[in-house]
């Protein structure tokens, strides 16, 4: 679907064209021009469209029913706060992630972090920048211009390489652009640096939200920042003993608009009392972080005004528009490793650390250099640089961030893929060796092991063999729903490991205190490890088949090849700035065209997943007069594709 708008005058905007994709009998795709519909052009500037109508067309047997983007929620209650911004397309809180999610919906939720030169920036992480950049250390011990130095974008996709850390005050400004609000997440706030950020902003107080763990707080709060709203927030817990009505009256009176639990609360035997006692004071009931459709509804029939979620726009559609098909979760490629320098990625994913980043022990540091000067075999006859890992100790390994697309709570993933090549140099002797620990705080055994006799595996169920001194390229697949992982090697098929569907295969993907997210690799608590080299890792948020894990084949000193078919950054001649919607889910580009752009010889850029190629150059030629342009992006690996249309 496309929608071209043009600029009549200064104050309307003119709908010049709109077109549907008709379903025919035939293979053929057929275009109509609908009608004219006129715009205030302030509307369009900040991007709140209303795409409010729907139309039905009979052309003899053909019958299509077309609905543009439904950006205008002001006629449904529900509030769609987008988590971090837009995290589940883009990287979280800069600028484009803040950015599109406004386009989309007013409430955004928000980290905040002190940096060294006393400024809050928007970054969740406790105290490691890792995850999310390309730097070392712990936020509070950089300035601001120190952070902003740094990639905060290409752990998502070299797609967003140079993406920026935001500071509180140009997000508290794109707000007032945007009419958006901004829900504070912020642990010790610091009342009279918000206030000094405040005025600096030049933006209305109300543009903020700061969450509360006390009635108390929220009055020592307001006599400094005047009339300023707050969430009452503890934690995810409930208000002790679900406190009489007088407490929630005293809090509202106070400046608070909502009361914020965890989305585990909904339906429980105390959920019916709190609801009524908020609602009572006529106030919001908030949880997070949610992104299934179905658990997103469920907790709307239970009295939720609003959830914490990673993809704002389609959480909102879910709610409030009638019809809205969901198609989530993606399956993406969200960590490729090659291991020829260092631990950054290569295409997508966070860089990789020790355990234990801060001094660690010098023993435990992996290396660097050629198989020749290690002195091992080389990989598919080359001599590239593979990583070096030292036989880890019980506090050690080596962390992954996995990134993974946030599914189900939007905290925890259960289905997934891991493949890497490695070598084990030295002959087990009676030992086991881990491989995998899904553990990333290494309190218990190890995930999965290399056994005495060379089997990989675990609980008793061992397949296949490796040697001492050979390159393997190693694939599992965790599906914890199903209670399976099935095992491959050198891309052959080797057997199922039957596994609990508890909470033990599944993988973090939030940020504890201790930013123990993720997994290890070649760790276990009891020191069951060895020597390892390894030259390549990819991870993958989704369970591969058995195709395309056997498409991998065996180890290469190229590494792995990336399956993400994404289209990112589009931009079109003749485009009115910031004008773009983008519905990820339907793989749609919808933007305004400025007056007098000649539709017949536009041109088109935008920026593709790592390897990607697409069917059409990058930037042609193309007439968009008959109102669709259409290409299609395949990944790196062959095995995907994706049609996308502007």
């Amino acid at each position: 679907m496309i929608l071209i708008i043009r600029k009549v005058n200064n104050n309307q905007l003119l709908l010049a064209e709109t077109y549907s994709i008709l379903s025919t009998k035939s293979t053929k795709h057929k275009f109509v021009s609908i009608f004219n519909l006129k715009f205030n052009y302030g509307m369009i500037k900040k991007i709140t469209f209303t795409f409010l109508f729907s139309f039905l067309l009979l052309n003899l047997n053909l019958y299509s029913q077309c609905q543009l983007p439904f950006n205008d929620f002001s006629k449904c209650k529900f509030k769609s706060l987008g988590h971090r911004g837009y995290d589940h397309i883009f990287p979280e809180e800069v600028t484009q992630s803040m950015e599109d999610a406004l386009k989309h919906t007013h409430y955004l939720e928000i980290d905040l972090k002190l940096t060294r030169d006393s400024q809050y920036v928007l970054f969740h992480d406790h105290s490691a920048v890792s995850r999310v950049t390309n730097g070392i250390g712990a936020v509070e011990t950089f300035t601001v211009a120190e952070l902003k130095a740094l990639d905060a974008g290409s752990y998502m996709g070299n797609q967003f390489k140079g993406a920026q850390i935001m500071t509180l005050v140009e997000a508290m400004q794109m707000a007032e652009r945007y009419n958006g609000y901004l829900y504070l997440d912020v642990a010790g706030l610091n009342s009279d640096i918000l206030a000094r950020e405040v005025k600096q902003s030049g933006t209305a107080v109300s543009r903020i939200l700061p969450n509360v763990a006390s009635l108390a707080k929220g009055i020592a709060m307001r006599s400094i920042l005047n009339n300023c709203p707050w969430v009452w927030y503890n934690g995810g817990l409930y208000p002790d003993t679900i406190p009489s009505l007088t407490w929630y009256q005293n809090c509202v009176a106070n400046g608070c608009t909502a009361f914020e639990v965890a989305s585990s609360h909904v339906g429980d035997s105390a959920w019916s009392v709190f609801l009524s006692r908020v609602h009572a004071v006529h106030a919001d009931v908030w949880v997070f972080t949610e992104n299934d459709s179905n658990i997103v509804n469920r907790c709307v029939r239970n009295g939720v005004d609003g959830i914490e979620n990673d993809r704002p726009w389609e959480v909102a559609r879910t709610v409030c528009q009638p019809g809205y098909t969901d198609v989530y979760p993606d399956s993406l490629t969200t960590g490729n490793w090659l291991f020829n320098k260092d631990l950054q990625s290569l295409g997508v994913g966070s860089q990789l650390r020790t355990k234990n980043y801060i001094n660690p022990p010098v023993a435990q540091i992996p290396t660097f250099d050629k198989c020749s000067n290690f002195g091992i075999a080389p990989v598919d006859s080359t001599d590239p640089t593979v990583m070096y890992v030292p036989r880890q100790d019980a506090n050690n390994g080596i962390l992954v961030f996995n990134n993974f697309t946030p599914q189900d709570d939007g905290s925890t993933n259960r289905r997934y893929s891991v493949v890497m090549d490695f070598l084990m140099p030295d002959t087990l002797k009676g030992n086991f060796v881990s491989i995998y620990q899904t553990s990333p705080g290494n309190t218990v055994d190890a995930s999965l092991f290399i056994n005495q006799s060379g089997q990989l595996g675990i609980w008793g169920a061992y397949y296949g063999h490796v040697d001492p001194g050979k390159w393997y390229r190693f694939a599992f697949t965790v599906d914890v729903n199903n209670a399976v992982i099935k095992e491959y090697l050198n891309g052959k098929y080797l057997g199922d490991v039957g596994i609990s569907s508890g909470e033990r295969w599944t993988v973090l993907n939030f940020v504890t205190p201790k930013e123990e997210q993720g997994f290890l690799l070649f760790a276990d608590n009891d020191s069951e490890t060895a020597r390892m080299y390894v030259n390549a890792l990819q991870i993958r948020d989704y369970v591969m088949d058995s195709n395309a894990i056997a498409a991998l084949g065996g180890p290469s000193s190229s590494g792995m090849k990336i399956g993400n078919a994404d289209a990112f950054n589009v931009k079109l001649t003749g485009m009115v700035a910031d004008s773009s919607l983008f519905d990820y889910d339907h793989q749609i580009y919808y933007v305004a065209v400025a007056p007098g752009t000649n539709l017949t010889k536009a041109s088109l850029t935008y920026d593709m997943s790592y390897g990607a190629t697409a069917d059409k150059s990058l930037s042609p030629v193309m007439d968009l007069s008959s109102g669709l342009y259409s290409f299609r992006v395949t990944s790196q690996d062959q095995w995907r594709y994706k049609d996308w249309k502007i």
